[in-house]
């Protein structure tokens, strides 16, 4: 099911995203139950247009200047990359924080720039976090930008990551945050380590780390062509309100 899922959906850039480990971490059952979701999602018109609606509505009440369009404009104007960067990276974290139907694909091809914003037309491959997951991811992001300990480990152990979680700050990278190098591959290696280590200390992984997967997977793939760095807390201080520096 998941292998289908991906080809039908033409993920070929991520069928190496997860990695063995991750499937003796989450229970089969309960993979094929995700899986089942994200492909009823994908033919579900009526519920993929919904989710779009709703977060075009809290993308307009949030100011943050990216547009979604059923089609891309064929016109489309140069972009600063850092700042093409900046929006993606805040619209990642505006979606993780506002929760809701969160619409998984960020790979650059679903985007044009137009003017100083970007307009964006994704495929309906859509998830809608858990209570449970939501508000355990929301804590992990929280207490790492916000540099609180503790409630990194509280989202740690919320999400089954508690046994894990020096593998999960790794997967954070460096504490600065503010220029940032994307690598999709080692994204995907980080991930995997996070995965041993659930493994060797028999933790149970959420399943729906499957769609934050997608999701992370297809925002490294942009800043990656991109190049350069880019300033990741600076984009969740934006998103979640924060003061900055």
């Amino acid at each position: 099911m998941w292998m289908s899922l991906l080809k039908s959906a033409e993920w070929k850039p991520f069928k190496d995203l997860l990695s063995p480990s991750f499937f003796d971490v989450v229970p089969a059952t309960v993979l094929l139950g995700q899986a089942s979701a994200l492909a009823r999602n994908y033919r579900d018109g009526p519920q993929f247009e919904a989710a779009k609606a709703a977060r075009s509505s809290t993308l307009v009440a949030s100011g943050l200047p990216v547009s979604l369009a059923p089609t891309l404009p064929t016109a489309r104007a140069a972009m600063d990359p850092q700042r093409r960067g900046a929006l993606v990276l805040e619209l990642y974290f505006h979606q993780v924080l506002k929760g809701g139907g969160v619409l998984l694909d960020h790979r650059s091809t679903a985007f044009a720039e137009q003017g100083d914003r970007l307009v964006w037309s994704p495929p309906p491959v859509f998830a809608t976090f858990d209570p449970d997951f939501h508000a355990g991811l929301t804590q992990l992001y929280r207490g790492f930008y916000a540099s609180d300990p503790a409630a990194f480990s509280a989202g740690a152990a919320m999400l089954g990551l508690g046994k894990a979680e020096d593998a999960m700050r790794k997967q954070f990278g460096a504490d600065d945050q503010t220029r940032v190098v994307f690598s999709l591959r080692e994204f995907q290696h980080r991930f995997h380590d996070v995965f041993v280590e659930c493994k060797a200390t028999k933790s149970k992984l959420h399943p729906q780390f499957i769609a934050l997967g997608i999701g992370l997977s297809t925002l490294y793939s942009h800043l990656e062509e991109l190049g350069g760095t880019h300033d990741a807390r600076g984009a969740f201080e934006r998103a979640a309100g924060m003061p900055t520096a």
